[in-house]
């Protein structure tokens, strides 16, 4: 879905092969936008009385994802193409190695633009020169910057260069891995691991919903359900089904409940 709604091809260095992302955003983001329509039809339902249905479809959803590449292409004609890990329209705005990592910078005006360069790396020519002086004369003149702002902040530590951009309203961050991020602790204060019981494998980990509500926090973890763990549940509760019906439809291999699931492995 990533290659058939245009994705892969704005992802990727300039002149490398398209590139997928590394996570399956177009079925959350599908996903998404169906848990917001049930809401919005339930909503209405409460207003009108009436029910109706929702139409979700994957790729939909990845076009609408497209956002302002899809806007640029459908009102100039023009396609985008790749920038790697910069961006097409603001510059610089993207990732940077620094003395002992990588960060990722995003100056998205000229006056961040200016405090990066005279209160940050101390570096006032890259200010005053007129090549640099507006996002749109930077965005055309970035091959002229970027080597020169790359050996500015190659000269800075991590941390230390992170705690003078954030002192200056300059939007950045380290780049991460995974074990880093889980480590951090902005995920400590927010409290984003959650531990819940399992009942064969002792306890699970998993991140906690990102919706937090004042006056309706989300339930307890539990672990995710086992292969047919609430079949039988859900047919004689939900559907009203009887046990015997239930008994037959496993007999069938229509549906495979708990405990057929347990003596399957």
């Amino acid at each position: 879905m990533q290659a058939e709604t245009g994705f892969m091809s704005i992802t990727g260095e300039i002149a490398g092969e398209p590139m997928r992302l590394g996570v399956a955003f177009v079925d959350l983001a599908a996903g998404s936008n169906a848990a917001q329509a049930i809401l919005a039809a339930l909503y209405a339902r409460e207003r009108t009385g009436t029910g109706q249905s929702i139409d979700i479809a994957l790729f939909d959803s990845a076009l609408h994802f497209l956002a302002n590449i899809a806007s640029g292409y459908l009102n100039t004609g023009i396609g985008p193409t790749r920038f790697g890990n910069a961006h097409a329209s603001i510059v610089p705005y993207q990732l940077f190695d620094t003395a002992d990592g990588c960060i990722a910078l995003a100056v998205g005006t000229d006056q961040q633009y200016r405090r990066l360069c005279c209160d940050v790396l101390g570096c006032e020519a890259l200010w005053t020169d007129e090549r640099f002086r507006t996002n749109a004369a930077r965005t055309r003149n970035r091959e002229q910057l970027i080597p020169r702002l790359a050996a500015e902040l190659g000269r800075h530590a991590t941390a230390a260069l992170l705690s003078k951009l954030r002192q200056h309203g300059i939007p950045a961050g380290a780049v991460r891995s995974v074990a880093d991020a889980f480590a951090s602790q902005e995920a400590l204060a927010r409290d984003v691991v959650v531990t819940a019981a399992h009942p064969r494998l002792d306890q699970v980990r998993m991140v906690r919903s990102p919706l937090r509500l004042s006056g309706s926090p989300t339930v307890a973890a539990i672990a995710p359900p086992g292969l047919g763990e609430h079949t039988s549940e859900v047919l004689a509760h939900v559907l009203g089904y009887s046990t015997e019906r239930i008994a037959a439809l496993e007999r069938q291999g229509a549906v495979l409940c708990a405990d057929a699931a347990v003596t399957s492995r």
